[in-house]
Formats: structure tokens, C-alpha cells, sequence
């Protein structure tokens, strides 16, 4: 299952993953109903405890912007832990530490393992959760989405120029701030001293070629190089420098669909075929098309 990484920890010995969600009231209640192990007495609590929070209370009476009025429906923090007791994984649902939601439980799942898969495009030793591609070139999109709203914004004020207008022509501002085709300003003098225009400078060409800079530097930092792309290099090199540089892009593209291989396609297709073997044997399904027929 999908996870925020930022209201997820995971033990860097692979020993313990907890997650926060949340619940309402009545999924709380709808889940107990067709599972056992959750705690009634518990999913009151819980619900009460949010209730007489400050935050809760805050909104019941509409002082923060999201108000409510149903106590119901406030969110209860689920925390799922998953541990491991010796080579065994269990979870349990805890709300804020205080009580324990659904009680614990061995892993139900045929595979023995949590329902996570962590997979890595760029691993890196004695780290748990490593760096993505979005962040290691992160200041290059920064950087590229910042030309493009300057480009944007020139384009803008060449446009709809800014006015400069004389103080004692009495021209009419609000006409100015709104101009539209057919319309009239009315101004004191010649309207050629009155009124003037800032000239912005184009600045849109310049623009493009540093946008252009900038992605190829992002493809060279993500290992496409022009000459994987059938770009001439901009100086002329040798024959065997172009074939070093392709050699060493493919081997980079080579590396990353393995590691992403080994760590997550793999454990997912795994996951995918014990659950199918667990849950859709063949009795189950000979029963489905039996009862179709």
C-alpha cells in the first residue's frame, strides 16, 4: 500500500513500520462490525477524547476556517504498528499511544511480511529511506520554473505596459487601469506629455535558451546526455569521448532499472502472487464460475 513518508517510520533493521492515519467515528464502527479485534470500548474513547480536544472544540463552535457540527465526524488518529516478534510480524492499532484500537494480531498474509514495499532508485549506504531524483536535482527545478515565471511575467508587463501620467494632467486612472477596446480617457493637455508608457524590454529568447540550458543540465544530472538523445555535442570531440559518454549513461540507466528491480518490482509481483495463492484458490474460484453458470 502507498505511503507518506512524512507520517511514516520505518526501523532501519527492518524491525518495526508505523504509519498515522486517520478514521472517523463511523468507519471506526462500520470495521468493528465485520472485525472482531477491534475494541469498542476503545473507538469510544478515542471519539470522546477528540471531542473535548481544544482543536475539536474550536471547531465545533466554527472559530478555526474547517467547522463542523457533528462530533462523528472528527478525525481519530490510527496509528498501525507493525512488529516483529522474533521471526514473526504482528500489528496493532493504537490511538495516541493511550489505547489500543484492534488488538494485536500474527500477519494474516501469506507472504509474512508487512503490506510495504520500499523500493530505491539511488541507494546509499546507512540510509533508510534515500534521496529521490526530484530531490537530489532539486535547486535545477527551482531554478527552471524560476526563469519560466519571469519569462511568463515579462510577457505580462509588455503587454499591459505601466502607465506613468503626469500629476496635474487629471487624467482618468480608473480608465487607464481598464482599458479596453472602444474605450475613452480623458486627460488635461497634450495627452503625448500627459501619459507615458515603460517600455519593458523583451527579454522571452534569452529566456528560452537559459530554460534550454538548464534541462539539458537536468538530463546530464539524470544521466540522458545529448548524445543518448541524438544531440550533436555544441564542441567537437573525439569519437572515443562520445563513446565513453554513452557507455557510461547506459550503464547509470542499466543500474537503476536493477536496483529498482531487485527492490521493488520484484517484492511486489511476490506479494501480488501469495495473496492471489491465499485468497483465490482454486475451490474459490471453481465455486464463482459454478455459480455464474
Amino acid at each position: 500500500m502507498p505511503f507518506d513518508t512524512i507520517i511514516t517510520w520505518i526501523n532501519p533493521y527492518d524491525q518495526m513500520v508505523i504509519h498515522d492515519d486517520f478514521m472517523t467515528y463511523q468507519e471506526l464502527i462500520a470495521a468493528a462490525e465485520v472485525d472482531p479485534l477491534i475494541d469498542l470500548d476503545a473507538v469510544e474513547f478515542a471519539n470522546q477524547d477528540q471531542y473535548n480536544n481544544p482543536v475539536t472544540s474550536q471547531r465545533m463552535h466554527g472559530v478555526t476556517p474547517v467547522a463542523f457540527d457533528d462530533p462523528d465526524r472528527a478525525n481519530i488518529p490510527v496509528r498501525g504498528y507493525w512488529y516483529l516478534v522474533g521471526s514473526k510480524w504482528w500489528v496493532a492499532w493504537i490511538y495516541n499511544n493511550a489505547k489500543v484500537i484492534r488488538k494485536p494480531q500474527a500477519n494474516p498474509n501469506a507472504h509474512g511480511k508487512p503490506p510495504y514495499v520500499i523500493g530505491f532508485l539511488h541507494p546509499e549506504s546507512h540510509t533508510g529511506l534515500t534521496e529521490s531524483v526530484l530531490n537530489v536535482n532539486k535547486d535545477s527545478f527551482v531554478a527552471l520554473n524560476g526563469i519560466r515565471n519571469q519569462r511568463f511575467d515579462n510577457v505580462a508587463l509588455i503587454l499591459n505596459k505601466h502607465a506613468i501620467v503626469r500629476s496635474d494632467a487629471n487624467a482618468d486612472i480608473a480608465s487607464l487601469m481598464n482599458r479596453r477596446p472602444g474605450g475613452v480617457t480623458s486627460v488635461d493637455g497634450d495627452v503625448r506629455t500627459a501619459i507615458g508608457w515603460d517600455e519593458v524590454p523583451d527579454v522571452a529568447a534569452s529566456g528560452y535558451l537559459e530554460e534550454n540550458r538548464l534541462e539539458r543540465d537536468l538530463d546530464e544530472a539524470t544521466g540522458l546526455p545529448d548524445l543518448k538523445k541524438g544531440i550533436r555535442e555544441q564542441q567537437d570531440e573525439l569519437a572515443t569521448q562520445s563513446l565513453i559518454k554513452n557507455e557510461a549513461a547506459n550503464k547509470k540507466g542499466s543500474v537503476n532499472t536493477q536496483v529498482m528491480k531487485v527492490t521493488f518490482y520484484i517484492p511486489i509481483i511476490e506479494m501480488l502472487i501469495a495473496l492471489g495463492r491465499q485468497h483465490e484458490t482454486d475451490e474459490k474460484v471453481m465455486a464463482i464460475v459454478g455459480a455464474r453458470m
